[in-house]
């Protein structure tokens, strides 16, 4: 099957084409949320570089977040239209599955936690534990010592992660909380937050390049899940959001804010008309 990805959550995003589980063609777009002005420019170049014809595309992966909010409807609307125009499968991959997925199962981390800087001083986060047992539909890399995600997709503050991160089975340290279990962190949101998590003990940070999704791992997770019988529809697959978007929250702040400047206006009134 030929699949293509699309990752359009972050800063770069970019695209992959990959023919089952082989990557043969991937494009990182320049950093600076312009996916909306360079993401169709470099599908055309990728497809035609491998001289592939659009009707022999199968799959279409897209990463629906969570991330931001532009980005994920810049990628979305590319990837619908495809699956419209071509009449191809479409399937929606969560951002920090695809990050999981930069660590193989010969990583030593009993657990990985992905997070993304959600801004307002929140992180977009989830846990995933190895899982030592065979191939499985809920496993994030299959395989023997797969990482499968044993928690939700989660937005909190920095400190609210720090208390729910796996501990040890060893005996509790002298403030009654067992120690923290052989956890690896990676993402932006350890950039932003690297005060809150640096003194934790038995807690590595990976390697800068492994903080982001990439489109070659959105086409694999996407083409596992087609393949484990998972199908979306166009016109349903929406962003992963796991809080209201900005936009959002101002309208439902508007009311309020129309009817204090109501009251104030209403106050001024008075004053004006016992000033008289």
């Amino acid at each position: 099957m030929r699949i293509v990805g699309i990752e359009t959550s972050g800063m770069q995003g970019g695209i992959a084409l990959l023919e089952n589980e082989t990557v043969k063609c991937e494009i990182f777009l320049k950093r600076g949320m312009v996916h909306g002005k360079l993401l169709v420019p470099a599908l055309d170049k990728a497809i035609r570089k491998l001289k592939w014809r659009t009707k022999d595309i199968g799959l279409v992966a897209v990463d629906i977040g969570p991330g931001s909010y532009t980005g994920l409807r810049v990628g979305l609307a590319v990837a619908k239209t495809m699956a419209y125009v071509l009449k191809t499968a479409i399937i929606g991959v969560a951002s920090l599955d695809a990050m999981a997925v930069n660590f193989p199962p010969s990583s030593n981390a009993t657990y990985l936690c992905p997070m993304i800087d959600a801004k307002w001083r929140q992180v977009y986060t989830a846990l995933y534990k190895k899982a030592k047992r065979r191939r499985s539909p809920d496993l994030i890399i299959g395989g023997e010592n797969s990482y499968r995600r044993i928690s939700n997709f989660l937005a909190l503050q920095p400190e609210e992660l720090v208390k729910i991160l796996p501990t040890s089975s060893d005996v509790g340290d002298f403030v009654g909380r067992r120690p923290i279990d052989n956890v690896l962190m990676f993402g932006d949101g350890l950039k932003a937050y690297h005060d809150v998590f640096k003194t934790l003990p038995n807690v590595k940070v990976a390697p800068r390049n492994t903080w982001f999704p990439k489109a070659r791992h959105i086409a694999l997770l996407g083409y596992r899940a087609f393949r484990n019988g998972k199908r979306n529809k166009p016109e349903t697959i929406v962003p992963l959001y796991l809080r209201p978007t900005e936009a959002e929250i101002n309208r439902r702040k508007k009311p309020q804010i129309n009817a204090d400047r109501r009251r104030w206006r209403n106050q001024c009134a008075s004053a004006v008309y016992k000033t008289v």
